[in-house]
């Protein structure tokens, strides 16, 4: 709408075009910050009446008790920043790190090796030097680095071998190395969020599986790139035969979460299979969050609720749709499509 030669924004749907954010209006009437926290909010396929929803609670409704828990997190926040030496907020936080690590479901002698990493009490030649003088805090294997803590686990040559072997895959994994109870730290916080045992998971190699006859399998992956604010989408869709009979790329300019992005991409493969004409599928994908909530019915997730929501009434639409959870071993193609697609400025298929 149109008023004394300026253009006046009265509703939402002024935003939107074929189903997506209109990032010129976006850029002319909101700041950058704003923007991205806009584009990141999926859009339905279908024509759905607006909700209100709580973002601090799966269900989307506001209950004084998740109300107190941001506060008080808002709070504590506040009192972090206001700490002007970060030894002291270690000092804070380290009760909580060791309360989580008595904890652990795992044998007392692990936790106790874990405790003297984090104490910086194992043997090493950089210790023995600082403690008895001895002549070489060199690491005895490699020859070239000292030897504490930090190289045994992390950089020595071997050990970054068995790191690429095991099939760990974390964002934190690398870039937290240096400074092992910060790692630590992360590891145990990343762990408590939604999906934190899949971010930080240890399984046996799996590999990918045809499905049955008959029956279209679509493997399905998602990338985020923060420094380039965009995300990727990977879908391939293989028969029984396991030859690939479609690949598809979609690369969008947003800086979405992972569970936002891997439900994105399920909705994507079904409407890519919709318009194939198949009618027998399986989509497959290593977030297995997303995946047990679209397999439960009447789940109530406010962040992901629209997608959600489109997955249902897509699925009504074959003979036969599943979906299953594989490991990041068994999606390997998928992902790799993925990381390609987040750095591409078109889509492709």
């Amino acid at each position: 709408m149109e008023e004394s030669g300026r253009w006046k924004l009265e509703l939402v749907h002024e935003l939107i075009e074929g189903g997506k954010w209109k990032n010129d209006l976006l850029q002319h009437w909101f700041n950058e910050t704003d923007v991205n926290l806009i584009t990141n909010i999926p859009l339905s396929l279908y024509d759905r009446k607006d909700r209100l929803f709580w973002n601090y609670s799966k269900s989307g409704i506001y209950t004084v008790k998740s109300g107190y828990a941001v506060a008080k997190e808002q709070s504590e926040k506040g009192n972090q920043r206001l700490a002007p030496d970060p030894e002291i907020s270690w000092e804070v936080r380290k009760h909580t790190v060791w309360k989580r690590l008595w904890g652990l479901n795992v044998k007392m002698k692990l936790k106790h090796f874990l405790w003297r990493c984090l104490q910086n009490g194992m043997a090493t030649n950089e210790a023995l030097y600082k403690r008895l003088g001895t002549s070489n805090k060199i690491c005895y294997c490699c020859g070239e680095e000292t030897e504490t803590i930090k190289h045994i686990f992390f950089f020595y040559p071997k050990a970054k071998v068995v790191w690429k072997l095991a099939p760990v895959r974390w964002e934190g994994l690398v870039a937290l190395q240096g400074k092992l109870w910060r790692w630590w730290e992360a590891v145990m916080q990343v762990a408590k969020e939604t999906q934190g045992v899949d971010r930080i998971r240890l399984t046996v190699q799996q590999q990918w599986e045809p499905p049955k006859e008959g029956t279209m399998m679509m493997n399905i992956d998602a990338a985020i790139s923060a420094k380039m604010v965009r995300s990727g989408l990977g879908i391939i869709a293989r028969n029984w035969r396991g030859v690939i009979v479609k690949v598809k790329g979609i690369t969008d300019r947003r800086k979405g979460d992972a569970a936002t992005e891997e439900t994105l991409a399920i909705r994507s493969a079904l409407e890519m299979a919709q318009g194939a004409g198949w009618t027998n599928i399986e989509v497959q994908s290593d977030c297995k969050y997303v995946v047990s909530l679209i397999n439960t019915d009447n789940v109530q997730e406010g962040r992901l609720q629209t997608l959600l929501e489109d997955i249902d009434v897509l699925k009504k639409r074959f003979e036969s749709c599943n979906f299953s959870f594989v490991p990041r071993t068994a999606n390997s193609c998928s992902h790799e499509l993925a990381q390609f697609v987040v750095k591409a400025t078109r889509n492709f298929e």
